[in-house]
C-alpha cells in the first residue's frame, strides 16, 4: 500500500467514525435509535413503502429490517397498515411523532455538516457532491 493510499484510507476511516458517532448520538426518549434511524429516514422519503423496499434499499436482511421496524412501531414512530390494493402487503408510514423525530434527525445532521458546507465555494461543493456520489455508487 502506498503512502497516499494509506493516508486516504485513514481519512475515510475518520469520516466513517465521525458519521457513525453522529448517528449514534441521536436519542429519542433517552434511547439511542442507532441504525433504526436509516429506516425512519427511508420511510419519511417513501411513505407507504413495504418491508421488501427497505430490505432492498438499505441492504438489510429481512429479519433485521423487521426487528428494527418493530422497534420503531413500539416507539410509536412508525405505523403499519394493510395495503388497500393488495391485502398481502403491509405499508409503512410515519406517525406524527415519527415525522417530528425524522425532521429533528435531519436538523441534527445538518447542524453537523453546516460548518463544512459553509466553508466551501460553490465549485468545491459541486466537486464534493460528485465525489461522494461516486464513492457511494461504487460501495453500494
Amino acid at each position: 500500500m502506498s503512502e497516499d493510499e494509506r493516508e486516504l484510507l485513514g481519512i475515510f476511516t475518520k469520516a466513517v467514525q465521525a458519521l457513525t458517532i453522529q448517528v449514534e448520538s441521536f436519542k429519542y426518549k433517552g434511547q439511542q435509535l442507532g441504525q433504526t434511524l436509516f429506516i425512519l429516514d427511508y420511510i419519511s422519503r417513501n411513505e407507504g413503502c413495504i418491508m421488501s423496499d427497505i430490505v432492498k434499499e438499505l441492504r438489510l436482511t429481512p429479519s433485521t429490517a423487521t426487528r428494527q421496524t418493530d422497534q420503531l412501531v413500539d416507539l410509536k414512530l412508525v405505523h403499519r397498515k394493510q395495503s388497500v390494493s393488495d391485502r398481502r402487503k403491509v405499508e409503512l408510514s410515519l406517525t406524527t411523532q415519527g415525522k417530528k423525530i425524522s425532521r429533528q434527525f435531519l436538523n441534527h445532521r445538518m447542524e453537523n455538516i453546516r460548518p463544512i458546507l459553509d466553508s466551501l465555494t460553490g465549485q468545491e461543493l459541486v466537486i464534493l457532491m460528485k465525489f461522494l456520489g461516486s464513492v457511494v455508487e461504487r460501495l453500494l
